[in-house]
């Protein structure tokens, strides 16, 4: 008796793997593109000497928020299995 749902092309155990992959090659492939672009510039700024400084404060907050978001995925991911 059929349950009307198609059959998945990867069992759960391949594919959630392959979807990870996926996500990190395509952020390498920005990564290496936009760096080894000579059209792409960031522009400085005035007296700066081409130096970037990174806030910590800021970049804390912002690794917080994306820990605490994939975080709260994973139990949803299991229910869902």
């Amino acid at each position: 008796m059929s349950t009307g749902q198609p059959k998945p092309l990867l069992p759960p155990y391949l594919e959630y793997p392959l979807l990870v992959l996926f996500i990190v090659f395509a952020g390498l492939l920005g990564w290496f593109l936009t760096e080894n672009s000579d059209e792409v510039s960031i522009p400085e700024k005035p007296g700066k000497g081409g130096e970037v400084e990174l806030e910590w404060k800021s970049q804390f907050l912002g690794w917080a928020s994306a820990a605490l978001y994939l975080g709260s995925r994973f139990p949803q991911i299991i229910h869902n299995l």
